[in-house]
């Protein structure tokens, strides 16, 4: 009885094989009627090893099947080469945002040392204030020496022009920065767009590939 269960077992492996061919949606109508027939010689008792005639049926099943599994196959290598190539798409996305992070947060730093320094300029500056006030004062006094008036106003004007300069220079320096600042702002959310897209592509491709899997195995074999 184990012998002949043995030597039923491939007999029983082509007719699941046959039932799975006949129930696959996208099979050819003329292979399906083949596997059909097949089939039915099988359930009759017309084991396929010892009836020639239905050995043309039984091969075209086969050849099928064999088709069906190197499409499987081709598709499983080129989606794992997708697979391999988004990955990699994805680490350097990654990557340079991580760099262009890195770099806006060291600008950003620069930035509010520069803040920092406009303001301790600003405190240092109030004696200057006070000084310059004073000078005004003295220079709209009428009773004032006029040589005095003039040694103040003299005062006064280098004074404006130290200062003027010492604006310009701390303007220019900030709005470099201001510049730098919005580049890499916008490099950053290019970047954060690239991988963003890049994620959506994925998973899209998944489940694409999820889907049509069936569909492309049968170009394939066409």
């Amino acid at each position: 009885m184990e012998a002949i269960q043995q030597d039923m077992e491939p007999f029983w492996t082509e007719m699941n094989a046959l039932r799975s061919v006949i129930n696959t949606t996208d099979v050819d109508p003329a292979c399906r009627g083949a596997c059909k027939k097949a089939l039915e010689a099988n359930a009759c008792g017309s084991n396929p090893w010892q009836n020639p005639h239905l050995e043309g049926f039984r091969a075209e099943a086969l050849e099928y099947l064999r088709k069906e599994k190197e499409g499987y196959m081709t598709t499983n290598i080129l989606y794992q080469f997708w697979i391999q190539e988004a990955s990699k798409n994805r680490k350097l996305c990654e990557t340079q945002e991580q760099v262009l992070q890195g770099i806006f947060e060291s600008h950003n730093e620069e930035t509010a040392k520069l803040r920092s320094n406009m303001e301790a300029i600003q405190q240092d500056m109030e004696p200057f204030w006070t000084e310059m006030n004073a000078l005004r004062s003295v220079i709209s006094t009428t009773d004032v020496d006029p040589a005095c008036r003039g040694a103040c106003k003299k005062a006064l004007e280098a004074n404006a022009c130290e200062l003027a300069k010492q604006v310009d220079e701390t303007k220019s320096k900030y709005a470099d920065f201001e510049k730098q600042e919005a580049k890499l702002r916008e490099e950053l959310k290019y970047a954060k767009e690239q991988q963003k897209e890049l994620q959506s592509m994925q998973k899209k491709e998944l489940k694409k590939q999820k889907n049509n899997l069936g569909k492309k195995c049968t170009k394939m074999k066409s």
